[in-house]
């Protein structure tokens, strides 16, 4: 099975990423329902906004894996969702965060290679 060429330090970093960030997304559900817990849970919500930061970067990394063409779009998408994920899920503990920004950087700046022969 031959895929086409596409971006495997960006597809590689920003999976990484996403599973750090929907992991730690079900951190702060935990400890966000826990804590709030008299006054409805709303840290709970919190973390599902987190969640579904993780669960967007980890569908945009694949779509770099599968279709190349759309690398801009997703490697954006994965950028903007990286930073959200900061302010909602902790960033993955901070260390999802930059695998995840690093990741969709190099998504949007990469080029297929020319196939000159």
């Amino acid at each position: 099975m031959s895929l086409k060429p596409h971006p495997v330090a960006a597809f590689i970093l920003s999976l990484l990423g996403g599973v750090i960030i929907t992991f730690s997304s079900l951190f702060v559900i935990v400890i966000g329902s826990a804590i709030t817990f008299f006054i409805g849970g709303v840290g709970g919500y919190i973390g599902l906004l987190g969640l579904l930061c993780g669960s967007v970067i980890i569908f945009y990394s694949l779509k770099l894996r599968t279709d190349p063409k759309t690398h801009t779009i997703s490697g954006s998408i994965i950028i903007i969702a990286s930073f959200i994920s900061w302010i909602v899920a902790v960033g993955g503990f901070g260390i999802g965060f930059l695998l995840a920004l690093f990741g969709g950087i190099l998504g949007l700046i990469w080029r297929p290679p020319n196939n000159r022969q």
